[in-house]
């Protein structure tokens, strides 16, 4: 489950997972310690850190050209904007490998990465409000669908 933000939206989920103590596990990310902590573990929650510039500019040359390159400046400049948060930073990576690899392209992307992580970050939130104005069975039946990849054919007898 991603990006759950506090222990009411866990206790929602859970309740979709029978206890059958089979050895089944849930991977949980949020940034809040104290969510970590509620939804409980045999171990301590792993804490992940901001990236640091090196990877910044490692991980949006991944995203933008396939592969670890060196960075031109103007990404540099842009890898440093999304301070550290590897999601900006392979949003913008989408973003830019989409588009004609120019410096004007990389300046302008550098001059309105804020509007631009905000807007991505607007369109992510969609799905979570379809899921809070679920009925309970209905929620377990959209998580269910989830695990799907986009545009999967779904066979059923």
């Amino acid at each position: 489950m991603d990006d759950v933000w506090n222990t009411e939206a866990w206790d929602d989920f859970i309740r979709s997972f029978p206890v059958s103590n089979n050895g089944s596990r849930l991977v949980l990310t949020t940034w809040l310690m104290n969510v970590a902590l509620y939804a409980g573990s045999i171990n301590c929650p792993h804490q992940m850190r901001l990236l640091d510039d090196d990877k910044d500019c490692e991980l949006l040359s991944v995203e933008v050209f396939g592969k670890e390159y060196c960075c031109p400046l103007e990404l540099e400049e842009i890898a440093r904007k999304c301070r550290g948060l590897p999601l900006a930073i392979v949003l913008i990576g989408e973003l830019l490998s989409k588009l004609d690899w120019t410096y004007d392209v990389w300046e302008n992307v550098a001059e309105n990465i804020y509007s631009i992580t905000a807007t991505a970050a607007r369109c992510l939130e969609i799905p979570s409000l379809s899921y809070n104005h679920l009925g309970r069975r209905l929620k377990a039946c959209f998580l269910y669908m989830a695990i799907f990849p986009e545009d999967y054919a779904i066979h059923v007898s």
